[in-house]
């Protein structure tokens, strides 16, 4: 008998987006077996598709929540699901239409129960591949992901020969493209501190999923992540949750010792200037609000720290 899949879509105030998502799922060559839509917008945005999912013969769950929270609907989607493999999409994510086929077919290879991640690439269509390259490879070479948890057994595992240069061992996994297998989950959930849209709660919890269980990166699954239009919007405020998110996921999922922050220090000015340099050379606001939203809130939070040291707070 083959895998039941569960497809979890959080959304947030983004109904012609959403109503693109679930059309992609919709049109896949394998549908899922159910798909839930968890809204925490301000305003309902019910995709009217449940005929459409009944007559699919897909189950279609959709529930209201008042608290925007990504985490928190990401983890009642986990609390709903019943399938074997639980997949993660987005309300900007489309996915082609062998996406979930493909998928699939990779966690049943894996007869051994060895993998219990896959992530997708993700890709912003109109995008330069080689920007995103260039990027990429600079932003590592500044520290980025350098204080990420080195224990993984995705390193060790010896996968079946079906799978070998398909997958590749991961540490972080994009939650707009993260696939579970939901008998590896147990209590493992989001951390629903890291409010809001969240910024690295995908990465805060593969950190703590991916010590424990193989997490893996398929390059040739890809999804569209549709982002253009509001890439300027609020970099200010993202470069302040930048720092919190940072320094939240150092000290409660990586262990917080001195080696780590050294490291943490190491990204979080490499950040600041790689976006500095991208604001300069584009000509673009964006990357100037997000630097300086960092440099705000390490302010702030200095502050605090040398209040808290004088004043015994």
């Amino acid at each position: 008998m083959g895998l039941s899949v569960s497809v979890i879509l959080p959304t947030h105030d983004r109904p012609a987006q959403l109503g693109e998502a679930v059309d992609s799922i919709m049109a896949q060559t394998r549908l899922p077996d159910e798909l839930i839509i968890i809204d925490d917008g301000k305003s309902p945005a019910r995709p009217d598709i449940d005929r459409w999912a009944q007559r699919a013969g897909v189950r279609f769950i959709y529930e209201k929540r008042s608290k925007a929270s990504l985490t928190a609907s990401r983890n009642r989607g986990m609390a709903i699901a019943t399938g074997d493999i639980i997949v993660f999409s987005e309300d900007d994510v489309t996915w082609p239409a062998d996406y979930l086929e493909n998928l699939v077919g990779l966690f049943q290879a894996d007869k051994e129960n060895l993998v219990a991640a896959i992530g997708a690439e993700v890709f912003v269509p109109g995008e330069k591949k080689i920007n995103r390259i260039i990027f990429d490879w600079v932003a590592g070479v500044l520290g980025r992901g350098k204080w990420r948890p080195r224990r993984s057994p995705a390193r060790y595992a010896k996968l079946p020969d079906a799978l070998r240069g398909k997958l590749f061992p991961a540490s972080r996994l994009s939650g707009g493209a993260l696939s579970l297998r939901s008998a590896s989950l147990g209590e493992f959930k989001f951390d629903e501190s890291l409010d809001g849209y969240a910024l690295g709660e995908d990465r805060e919890f593969c950190y703590r999923f991916g010590q424990k269980h193989g997490i893996y990166h398929g390059p040739k699954l890809r999804v569209a992540h549709h982002i253009a239009g509001r890439a300027n919007s609020g970099m200010y405020a993202r470069g302040k949750m930048y720092i919190v998110d940072n320094l939240h996921i150092a000290s409660k999922s990586v262990g917080g010792g001195a080696g780590t922050y050294l490291l943490l220090s190491y990204e979080l000015v490499g950040m600041f200037l790689l976006y500095l340099f991208y604001s300069a050379i584009t000509f673009k606001s964006s990357g100037a609000k997000f630097a300086a939203g960092i440099v705000a809130q390490l302010f702030r939070q200095g502050s605090r720290a040398v209040k808290g040291m004088l004043c015994g707070y």
